[in-house]
């Protein structure tokens, strides 16, 4: 009997993967072109190799992270649509394979298969129109290596890419920044009693990395970034307008946070 639940098993394991690989070869730049989102990353990351300052020089309005991400890749690879859907499915494979560590740590590994079915239909059913590789994509990625890292037993090594992932969740998405300040509350206890020197280590070490971004964009990254209204609807005669479209704006990114936090 235990033989055949094994069989069993294994033949939905392997059904997931076959799904998995179904579903992402319809993505492929053969039939889908990148959609707005990732064609504007793309083109803000192939300037910032050009030379160009991001926010001075070369606009959007999003954290500085996923323009970053994308300079990366161009810096490596050719600047192809190919080379972000290779990448895409690179983390979503990288993914699965977390996922199925942490179902092992909990030794629930068993229901690996109906977890992958479940988080590759979810995790790109965006992509199948948006070609992968959006900050919600990157996001999920650094939050469930996070997570897998904050069960296992700390290492210098560990708690220093923890650091790391922790300050590029904060650099990917303004809305999203109160989902880490969750991650951080529920596993404070295991940060402090870990090592807690490497976790700050990494986290400044990419802290530093963005703060020189920053530093580089001002003052424009300080409008783009945290006071979007100010370009939008200008500076001089609407403040006063301006301050209650932020105000108002906060409904819209607590919404965002109750439906994309749990």
């Amino acid at each position: 009997m235990r033989n055949k639940c094994n069989k069993i098993e294994l033949f939905l394991n392997v059904l997931s993967i076959i799904w998995f690989f179904i579903s992402a070869f319809p993505h492929n730049p053969t039939y889908n072109k990148l959609f707005i989102d990732s064609g504007i990353y793309a083109y803000i990351g192939q300037q910032i190799n050009n030379g160009k300052i991001l926010y001075k020089e070369v606009w959007d309005y999003k954290f500085p992270g996923i323009y970053y991400i994308y300079a990366f890749l161009f810096k490596i690879f050719p600047d192809s649509r190919w080379t972000l859907y290779l990448f895409d499915i690179f983390i979503n494979i990288l993914l699965l394979i977390l996922i199925f560590l942490i179902f092992k740590k909990f030794k629930i590994e068993k229901f690996f298969w109906i977890a992958s079915l479940l988080f590759i239909t979810t995790y790109r059913v965006y992509s199948c129109f948006s070609g992968g590789n959006l900050t919600e994509h990157f996001f999920i990625f650094f939050f469930i290596l996070s997570f897998y890292l904050l069960i296992e037993k700390p290492t210098k090594t560990g708690d220093f890419i923890l650091g790391n992932c922790f300050m590029w969740l904060l650099m990917l998405k303004q809305p999203y920044c109160l989902i880490v300040l969750i991650l951080f509350l529920f596993f404070r206890n295991r940060i402090f009693k870990g090592e807690v020197r490497f976790f700050i280590g990494g986290f400044l070490f990419s802290f530093i990395f963005f703060l020189y971004i920053f530093i580089k964009g001002f003052p424009e990254s300080k409008d783009t970034i945290i006071f979007p209204f100010y370009l939008i609807k200008g500076t001089q005669n609407k403040k006063i307008y301006d301050f209650l479209s932020l105000i108002g704006d906060i409904n819209y990114r607590i919404r965002v946070i109750l439906f994309t936090g749990p």
